[in-house]
């Protein structure tokens, strides 16, 4: 599933993803209705159009819900009506504290399948590693 930026954002809004420190995006139609898990059905890399790609990481199947790790964009999450975690999934966190808390876990995790601004901050040493 590939995500189209519908508009810009210098500050996180309700419906942004972020893209840089100082960038978020609001996506298209489409990919606005994934929701996070910590236990997701896909993962995110960056793709030419300035958005993100979802990729399967498991099988979905018709009716089941598209979700993704929001911590695998967002540097840092300071919103309250974000942090208490809901997925459900056996594996749920219980929050949602963004990368820069959990780069290792996330890392191991997903391999490729985070924000490519998020990676280049490891390797700046901007993220503990």
């Amino acid at each position: 599933m590939c995500g189209g930026v519908s508009e810009e954002k210098r500050e996180r809004t309700v419906y942004s993803v972020q893209k840089a420190i100082d960038r978020h995006i609001e996506l298209d139609d489409v990919t606005k209705l994934a929701n996070h898990s910590c236990d997701p059905n896909t993962g995110i890399r960056d793709n030419d159009s300035g958005s993100y790609t979802w990729y399967a990481l498991k099988p979905i199947h018709t009716g089941d819900e598209i979700t993704w790790d929001y911590e695998t964009t967002e540097y840092l999450v300071m919103s309250n009506a974000l942090q208490q975690c809901l997925c459900g999934s056996k594996w749920c966190r219980g929050s949602v504290v963004g990368y820069k808390q959990r780069s290792v876990l996330l890392r191991e995790k997903y391999g490729v399948y985070v924000a490519d601004y998020l990676k280049e901050m490891e390797g700046e040493g901007e993220v503990e590693v």
